[in-house]
């Protein structure tokens, strides 16, 4: 069944489960008409983290220009030479930013060599409708 674009699948009766409803809807999230991807970044950081992000942060405006929305920045709990980046964008949007500006990735202090993006599709369960889960 679908409703409000949302996928609603009921699952029956088991021993141990007397009801679940599963709702599963396609993102809404688009960027002039087109849907957009969401990609998590993984790299080395070769200066301390507070002055990595200071150029992350100060290229904010350019990645907009670009189309490129940033959602996170951080690095990894016990070392902050590995770090991460969410950003949402169109597909090759991503690719495209990061050649054009190699220059300005290696002076801060990002191995781009090291870059490992994993890009997601835009499909997700919408949180505002949880699955059901009746007991």
């Amino acid at each position: 069944m679908e409703k409000n674009g949302c996928s609603i699948s009921k699952i029956s009766r088991s021993h141990q489960v007397k009801s679940l409803t599963l709702v599963s809807c396609k993102s809404r999230r688009t960027l002039k008409g087109k849907k957009l991807e969401t990609y998590v970044t993984t790299f080395t950081i070769n200066i301390p983290f507070e002055e990595w992000s200071k150029a992350y942060d100060s290229s904010i405006d350019d990645q907009k220009e670009a189309g490129i929305t940033s959602i996170y920045r951080g690095f990894l709990k016990n070392d902050p030479t590995q770090g991460c980046s969410i950003m949402e964008a169109e597909a090759g949007q991503l690719d495209a930013f990061m050649a054009e500006n190699a220059e300005m990735f290696a002076a801060s202090g990002h191995a781009l060599e090291s870059s490992v993006i994993s890009t997601y599709k835009p499909e997700w369960i919408d949180t505002r409708s949880s699955a059901e889960e009746t007991l």
